[in-house]
């Protein structure tokens, strides 16, 4: 099977993990650069994994069929932070199941419901920023999205 992934860096596998580690955006954009918009990334314990990046071969792949792809199998690597039973990583019967079990909460009144708690953590959170002053945007939206 690894015969027929494309290609990617040469580098060793360590290398590629710091890379992708350390500054992900520069490296996979250093990938695309060299092996053009399909290429493949390794990284320690973890199975080689193809990046895409033509909108066109991401949409074909999001409507391929499930029992074709098992892409919970692909993402095994997020295991350690979304648990074994995450909806991420479960296929066919066990996926459904699970999905159904949380879009109830995703539908509707109960989301009404949360719009207002939203909006008052986002602008708490807005208004703690102080004026004329640059704001690193990310850490904030990561932290208000973690409330």
């Amino acid at each position: 099977m690894h015969d027929s992934l494309p290609p990617g860096p040469r580098m060793p596998v360590v290398l590629q993990t710091i890379g992708w580690w350390s500054r992900p955006t520069a490296f996979l954009e250093r990938c695309r650069a060299r092996y053009g918009r399909r290429f493949t990334v390794r990284l320690l314990l973890q199975s080689p994994f193809v990046v895409l990046s033509d909108p066109e071969e991401i949409r074909v792949l999001f409507q391929a069929a499930p029992d074709v792809l098992h892409p919970g199998e692909g993402a095994h690597i997020l295991e350690p932070i979304v648990g074994p039973n995450s909806v991420i990583l479960l296929d066919e019967d066990p996926h459904l199941e699970q999905r159904k079990l949380m879009l109830p909460a995703f539908h509707g009144e109960r989301m009404q419901r949360l719009s207002g708690l939203m909006t008052e953590l986002a602008e708490r959170e807005v208004d703690s920023w102080t004026l004329d002053q640059p704001v690193s945007l990310h850490p904030q939206l990561q932290r208000l999205r973690s409330r």
